[in-house]
């Protein structure tokens, strides 16, 4: 007993000082990353507010060098602190974990979504008649047992994703959102193995019943989504285990590309809100080559990078000219149309 006692508490010890060391490791790779970063980017940011590039390429004005060096500002706080966004009142009522999937949350009563908090994951599992019935209000129903995984973009909480995964469960899509370690898609992204593991699918006459009260089906297709910095997490898991993956969907990360997918045959889609300075056009057309044969490029019009979650302050962000749930709506028609078109079939 004493024995077994001091190992766990050993194994508690060690976890904590490895914890302890990539905080450690990050805080001063970020503090001396800012040192350089910080004053090269507020000297360049006078030519190009002078030139209207970048940032200042805006085309409903040019923003102020202010509000400009105060994005900065902004920015390198957060990646010295690592402090998480915060999301807003919807993403936290979209993400409240239900005892029981009749019961809902503020804002989504009746939806019959049951959510569930597995401590690396969140995890939205959808009514049963929306995979078994196909009822009107949940578009045609998910009879291809399709899955979506998010990987949230850079110091963004999975709940800011709550609204975007509780609407995909809701027309049959289970979906599921990873934790990462300090918010950062570079470590939490082996959880998708997991989820995958787990929701493996059972013999078939376990899948369903005769009736749409039946237990929801699992997905045997799965699509990886991640917004922002979320897809080098994709990449990650995608260069160990290729064969897991049936499709792929860059959200406001077209920019960020790796060439760990270049030139495979995975259906891949990219999302680009037309008012999203983190993935200017131009970035785009330079990393397409890297991008899965047969890549789909959707704009999405009047769309914001901070758009694709549900957070409250993204520095650096140009105003969306839409709403939140204008292009919420906007993504998940996509991207059912996606998976339906080229995953599930």
């Amino acid at each position: 007993m004493a024995g077994d006692m001091l190992t766990q508490a050993a194994d508690v010890a060690r976890r904590g000082l490895g914890w302890l060391a990539r905080r450690g490791a990050s805080f001063w790779f970020s503090f001396t990353f800012s040192l350089s970063f910080v004053p090269s980017q507020m000297w360049k940011s006078v030519g190009d507010r002078r030139d209207g590039v970048g940032y200042y390429s805006d085309p409903l004005g040019k923003p102020s060098l202010l509000s400009h060096w105060r994005g900065l500002a902004e920015f390198t706080f957060g990646a010295i602190t690592l402090l998480p966004k915060a999301p807003t009142d919807e993403a936290l009522a979209a993400a409240r974990v239900t005892a029981s999937s009749a019961r809902g949350s503020a804002g989504w009563e009746g939806d019959g979504v049951t959510v569930m908090d597995n401590g690396s994951y969140l995890e939205f599992l959808p009514p049963p008649e929306a995979q078994a019935c196909g009822e009107e209000d949940t578009a045609s129903g998910n009879d291809h047992g399709t899955g979506v995984v998010i990987f949230p973009g850079a110091l963004v909480p999975p709940s800011a994703y709550a609204p975007l995964a509780r609407t995909m469960a809701r027309k049959g899509y289970p979906s599921y959102i990873l934790r990462f370690e300090f918010n950062l898609a570079t470590k939490g992204w082996e959880t998708t193995s997991e989820i995958i593991s787990r929701s493996a699918p059972a013999a078939d006459g376990e899948e369903r019943g005769a009736s749409c009260s039946a237990v929801v089906s699992r997905p045997t297709k799965w699509v990886l989504a991640g917004h922002s910095m979320g897809t080098v997490g994709i990449e990650m898991f995608y260069t160990e285990h290729p064969e897991s993956v049936d499709g792929v969907v860059y959200m406001g990360s077209g920019n960020k590309i790796g060439d760990a997918m270049k030139g495979s045959e995975v259906p891949a889609m990219v999302l680009r809100g037309s008012r999203d300075p983190y993935v200017p056009a131009e970035a785009l057309a330079r990393s397409a080559h890297k991008l899965p044969k047969g890549a789909e490029i959707v704009v999405v019009e009047g769309g914001s990078h901070r758009g694709f979650g549900s957070y409250k302050s993204q520095p650096l962000d140009w105003q969306a000219t839409i709403t939140e749930q204008e292009q919420r709506g906007i993504i998940v028609e996509a991207l059912t149309d996606f998976i339906d078109r080229r995953v599930a079939n």
